[in-house]
């Protein structure tokens, strides 16, 4: 019987590691509630939060109010939730078929028979652990005032409290900072302990036993003690005798001492804290967008395209070790990390390799530039650079460095300069697309989406005086089949195709380089959404 078990728990365990769904159940249900970059983590531990909060004042208002049926109901419903909770999490706390699965291999390999006993010990001993770990403690106690025919069970609704703990990162970042001050606080509670007791036991042993006191126990010397200590003073116990009195003063130096020392206890502890729980706060922010662009650098250059990227509502990061320019990033609202992002953890930490499609190397200084270009590369080969280069003799190393493009500003200002100069007209045409009017001039690529009402469809097919626009070209990955080389030019893996033939037929995955005003465009863009969404 016990060897039919056996081969039985076996045979489950192997038939689940095989079982791509369930992995998946199971990885989906980590991911709420465990998982520090899910976005749906951060869904359920809001709706965790108002949940425990509509309970605790339902439990509140029950004390001496009587409850309609629903929230009765209700109540019954956040039980049940609670109690759903706490077995996903014993359940994705470790996984027992991993453990019967090595038991298995350990077993064949050293020729012992399988023992069941070990098996569910540490089976056992792996939930225990969990079981009795603080905030599983604090789960399970958190149901117990749902049970009304106990009514002193309603104490523990101080439990459905603690358990925002698991919920408000900014709680628990506050007790992690306390408890990096253990020594400090345990020092402050034995001089709190030391002076209340003392100064308990001196008004006891002076007026306790006196008719008009107001001290009849110790409990009431304590109480006083601390009520006194505090220097919050409710004043329902007054010491009567001189003695007293002067136990009192004492105490109440002492208290402002105390309170004094617990200050600086917390404000250091936050203090030394502060940089770390800043940068805990930016990688939070980091780890929940993807696709994203990175700005290295926000001098001049870096300013202007951040605004331009924040207009097109493009998600984007910004690094720099200056502090007056990150503080300045700050100020204008952009994710910032204010550090040197030639080096490969920050870089990591800025979400390179992860969440990152593209690098802007726009500091002022090259060196710096080819730094941020190399450790980029280094870590993602695929990641996209583009990095600013201030002579046209360094082109040549960036490219060995890995940059993808470059951008030489001064020589495209001294450009527009001589534009000016030569033909003021023309300057006026350009300063009109880069104006910050209300109503600018753009010129952008519109992605060609599947199913979108462009796709397969003729240059003709498409009014583009209708929607206010102006097309200048096609961009395409792969141009075979088209053979206008005349008005084709060859791009980093694509090719341009300057004012396309009315036949031209749009692909997926295709761009139309456009001109018009931001609202026209903007339109454009949304009339493609609504015809996806209409197939």
């Amino acid at each position: 019987m016990i060897d039919k078990i056996t081969k039985l728990i076996i045979y489950f365990a192997y038939f689940l590691e095989d079982l791509q769904r369930y992995r998946e159940i199971k990885s989906f249900f980590y991911n709420i509630l465990n998982g520090e970059k899910s976005k749906l983590k951060i869904i359920f531990d809001s709706f965790m939060v108002i949940l425990v909060l509509i309970s605790i004042f339902i439990l509140i208002y029950d004390v001496k109010n009587t409850l309609n049926p629903f929230w009765y109901s209700f109540e019954n419903f956040v039980l049940i939730i609670f109690l759903i909770e706490y077995l996903l999490r014993l359940w994705v706390y470790n996984d027992i078929r991993t453990i019967v699965i090595e038991h298995n291999e350990k077993s064949n390999y050293t020729n012992e028979k399988f023992s069941l006993k070990e098996l569910f010990k540490e089976v056992f001993s792996k939930k225990l652990e969990y079981i009795t770990s603080p905030l599983a403690i604090i789960d399970l106690l958190a149901l117990l005032p749902s049970f009304r025919g106990f009514r002193i069970l309603r104490i523990f609704l101080l439990f459905r409290l603690f358990k925002l703990f698991r919920y408000a990162r900014s709680i628990n970042e506050f007790v992690k900072v306390l408890a990096d001050k253990k020594f400090e606080l345990f020092t402050l509670t034995f001089l709190v302990s030391f002076v209340v007791f003392a100064s308990a036991t001196a008004i006891y042993i002076f007026e306790a036993d006196l008719k008009n006191s107001e001290i009849e126990t110790f409990f009431d010397a304590i109480y006083w003690s601390f009520v006194t200590i505090s220097t919050v003073g409710y004043g329902d116990i007054s010491p009567v005798t001189s003695e007293g009195r002067v136990v009192t003063l004492i105490l109440i130096i002492s208290g402002i001492g105390v309170i004094s020392f617990s200050t600086s206890i917390v404000a250091s502890a936050f203090s030394e804290k502060l940089t770390e729980l800043k940068a805990n706060r930016i990688k939070t922010e980091v780890d929940r967008i993807d696709d994203f662009i990175i700005i290295c650098g926000f001098g001049k250059v870096g300013e202007i395209v951040a605004q331009k990227l924040a207009k097109s509502k493009d998600k984007f990061i910004v690094i720099d070790k200056d502090e007056k320019n990150a503080n300045l990033a700050k100020q204008l609202g952009y994710i910032t990390i204010e550090a040197d992002a030639k080096y490969s953890d920050i870089l990591l930490e800025a979400g390179v390799g992860s969440g990152a499609k593209k690098i802007l190397c726009l500091t002022d200084d090259e060196v710096s530039n080819i730094y941020i270009t190399l450790s980029a590369k280094n870590i993602d080969k695929d990641i996209e650079v583009i990095s600013r280069v201030n002579k046209k003799s360094s082109e040549k190393k960036f490219l060995l460095a890995g940059a993808n493009r470059v951008i030489y500003p001064f020589e495209i200002s001294a450009l527009v300069a001589s534009e000016y100069v030569g033909e003021p007209v023309a300057f006026e045409a350009i300063y009109g697309i880069v104006s910050e009017s209300k109503y600018r001039t753009l010129l952008d690529d519109i992605e060609i989406k599947r199913d979108s009402f462009l796709q397969n469809r003729a240059i003709k097919d498409i009014d583009f005086k209708y929607y206010k626009l102006i097309l200048f070209g096609v961009v395409r990955t792969n141009i075979e089949g088209y053979f206008d080389f005349e008005q084709s030019f060859e791009l980093d893996k694509k090719h341009f195709i300057f004012n396309p033939k009315e036949d031209f037929i749009l692909k997926e995955g295709d761009f139309l380089i456009t001109l018009g005003k931001d609202v026209s465009i903007s339109h454009f863009r949304k009339e493609i959404e609504k015809s996806i969404l209409n197939v």
